[in-house]
């Protein structure tokens, strides 16, 4: 069966039950692919594995440490086409005074949809399936009854039209009630404190909450997985994107590739190996001993100087030497710096995107640079070549966190590795960064004391606030008054990127639900991109940014409102009417948003918040 990659990724995952076109319920026995060569698999790894991680180890035992630091565990593929499978193979006879239940094979399916016991009703097959929070999902099956020992002639009595408490199993044998309704799970886990009961619970085999999909959501560079993998090869490459984000002297103008470049010329002990000038003063020199305007001996010893001066470089760029100046600037260690590592690196490769448009907030600058400043937006660029990679490497059942156990799909029948499903976008991208110096006098203007690290200018210390300011903060989960400063920060920026996206829609002719957030928060940033194949490069970001920028703008500012007001405002501000998103749209499910974070009221975990971003940012 042939269906699209997105739709493959969150709507037909292997052991998904879903309605077959040929009209029979149907689960995916597995997905076909081929090894996707357009992904860097250590960096798509390392985003799993963070993931992956906010799970304690007993709720992933089917994916624990050993296997998300072995690379060779996994394979990354670029699904073609899905295959299914009849399921659940169990048939119910919709007539309520029959209710025969018939387990059948594939060699014994019903060809007549008259059930065979009664002749009255039709066989159908049973729309429920059993499922537990550690992952298993069954058909359901009659159970044994306790006085026949037979399953042959159970039925499924419901009280009216729909499954309750009061629906039972009955032996039409016997004329006996079957107890229990559901089985219990054969993993014998439960937690009570969770409400996970040790019981199978029933659900509509097409509900949601049968499978939640695990997805991560990574920059990458496409064509370039190569030079990618090379440079997280290369120790230091964390230290040496986050002094590119914070612009220390040490690296400043020097692009990651350059780096790694340089780096790799250096030995495992530090030293520095033979350093090559570039072509360019190389020429220069040419040009000169041939003009006559130096000697073959002063030409050597320029050669000699030239190759001393690049060792220097490499040594001064090593590990140990930019993570000391970052110490120095925002007293940022060694540890938490290989924790911001990733997000730093897709802030690079975000920066070094072909921009084909570019305004920045500017009080004394044009109009829209002033309606920037306006706004506390330090920057708003189009890009033609955001690269982003989907990747689903798992599934939770009966609730989307960390209540349920996480899996991964089955080993690929091809590869024998633990598939992650993959498909790489190069769309056009909006990408809107905050300014660092703002957020912090709004925080303070609240009452919160930000102690700055003393960096050698106050953009340096604001932006190396902001790497400390998420460290232990599972931003997937709710964000509690324990840390209000990063309830705030991460609050506006989120629920900006949300409204974003809504006015986008409207002013571009996408569909909401076909437009995605990518959100980097230590960076203060975030991208709005078309996450659909048809609409990701047609154009429609690039002229809403040439075309009808300021009226983007405008519209985010006045969007306070929402038709559920002031039931909605009195409720934290945040419904599905003024700020959710489809779950394909945000990967943090809706979490931490609310409108009091930018125009001001009343937040569900912090109470009143007197004035929000917005507001501030224009007094």
């Amino acid at each position: 069966m042939e269906v699209g990659k997105r739709q493959i990724l969150f709507q037909y995952l292997p052991g998904k039950v879903f309605d077959h076109r040929d009209g029979v319920i149907a689960r995916v026995r597995s997905i076909v692919g081929r090894e996707h060569k357009d992904v860097t698999p250590s960096l798509l790894l390392q985003s799993i594995r963070e993931h992956a991680s906010s799970w304690p180890a007993d709720m992933r035992t089917n994916l624990p440490d050993q296997h998300l630091n072995d690379l060779s565990q996994f394979v990354f593929l670029d699904p073609l086409e899905l295959e299914a499978e009849l399921f659940p193979l169990v048939f119910w006879c919709n007539n309520d005074s029959c209710a025969h239940v018939r387990v059948v094979n594939e060699d014994t399916v019903p060809r007549t949809a008259k059930c065979t016991r009664c002749s009255v009703g039709e066989a159908i097959q049973m729309p429920f399936v059993l499922m537990h929070a550690c992952g298993r999902l069954e058909a359901w099956n009659p159970p044994q009854c306790g006085t026949c020992r037979s399953r042959a002639d159970l039925a499924l009595q419901r009280r009216g039209k729909l499954l309750g408490s009061n629906s039972r199993w009955w032996c039409l044998r016997c004329q006996v009630a079957v107890t229990p309704l559901t089985p219990r799970c054969s993993c014998g886990w439960s937690n009570p404190a969770d409400g996970i009961s040790p019981m199978m619970q029933y659900e509509l085999y097409r509900a949601g909450r049968t499978m939640y999909p695990q997805t991560v959501t990574a920059v990458n560079q496409p064509n370039r997985s190569e030079e990618t993998t090379k440079l997280l090869a290369t120790d230091g490459w964390a230290a040496a994107a986050t002094s590119i984000h914070l612009g220390l002297d040490q690296i400043r103008g020097m692009s990651l590739n350059e780096w790694c470049r340089q780096r790799r010329a250096v030995d495992g002990d530090g030293a520095a190996a033979t350093a090559e000038i570039s072509t360019e003063e190389l020429n220069a020199l040419m040009n000169q001993l041939m003009r006559g305007e130096i000697t073959p001996a002063q030409m050597q010893e320029r050669v000699t100087q030239a190759r001393q001066s690049a060792s220097s470089s490499q040594v001064a760029l090593s590990r140990a030497n930019l993570e000391a100046a970052i110490y120095n600037a925002i007293n940022l260690d060694s540890p938490a710096i290989a924790s911001v590592g990733r997000e730093m690196l897709e802030s690079v490769f975000l920066s070094e995107a072909t921009r084909v448009g570019t305004e920045q907030g500017d009080s004394n600058g044009t109009s829209i640079e002033r309606l920037l400043a306006k706004m506390g937006i330090a920057e708003v660029s189009v890009v033609t070549d955001f690269p982003v990679t989907t990747a689903v490497y798992g599934f939770t059942r009966g609730a989307p966190g960390q209540k349920a156990k996480l899996n991964p799909f089955p080993r690929d029948t091809h590869y024998g590795r633990i598939p992650v499903y993959t498909d790489v976008v190069e769309a056009d991208a909006l990408i809107v960064t905050l300014n660092p110096n703002m957020i912090v006098q709004w925080l303070e203007s609240l009452g919160y004391s930000c102690t700055l690290p003393g960096a050698s200018s106050p953009e340096v210390s604001a932006k190396g606030y902001f790497l400390n300011l998420f460290d232990g903060v599972d931003l997937r989960e709710t964000i509690g008054a324990g840390a209000p400063e990063a309830r705030l920060v991460f609050g506006a920026l989120h629920s900006l990127s949300h409204i974003s996206i809504r006015q986008a829609a409207l002013l571009s002719g996408l569909d909401v639900t076909s437009m995605s957030e990518y959100l980097l928060p230590r960076s203060l940033s975030y991208a709005i991109f078309c996450n659909h194949r048809f609409g990701a490069t047609i154009g429609a970001l690039v002229s809403l940014f040439d075309q009808s920028l300021e009226i983007w703008l405008e519209s985010i500012r006045e969007n306070r409102g929402c038709v559920y007001d002031p039931v909605c405002t009195s409720q934290g501000g945040v419904c599905h009417s003024c700020c959710h998103l489809a779950e394909t749209s945000c990967r943090f499910f809706n979490l931490n948003l609310a409108r009091p974070m930018l125009f001001g009221g009343h937040d569900r975990e912090l109470g009143n918040v007197s004035r929000g971003y917005l507001q501030f940012s224009e007094e």
